[in-house]
């Protein structure tokens, strides 16, 4: 872990209760319908992302970078065989 990363302690419930809360203020703000849903996840790895696009790399999210580009990176194209 780097220099610039505080140490936090979140426990599950409270995590759940912020992503609940985050959804909440979506749904009534009409950012997004009811049957919009994303994880704690999916909003680590958008701005990752995002980081990614306005940086250049990826931000530091992991002890080894290869396990953060593999889990996070979502710009990448990967090639699929037509069904």
């Amino acid at each position: 872990m780097s220099s610039q990363h505080a140490i936090t302690t979140h426990t599950r419930h409270g995590v759940k209760d912020a992503m609940a809360a985050l959804r909440a203020a979506g749904h009534q703000g009409k950012m997004l319908s009811k049957d919009d849903r994303f994880t704690f996840h999916d909003l680590r790895a958008y701005c990752a992302t995002m980081h990614k696009q306005a940086h250049g790399h990826l931000p530091d999210l992991h002890k080894n970078a290869a396990v953060t580009a593999m889990v996070y990176d979502r710009n990448k194209e990967v090639e699929r065989e037509a069904l």
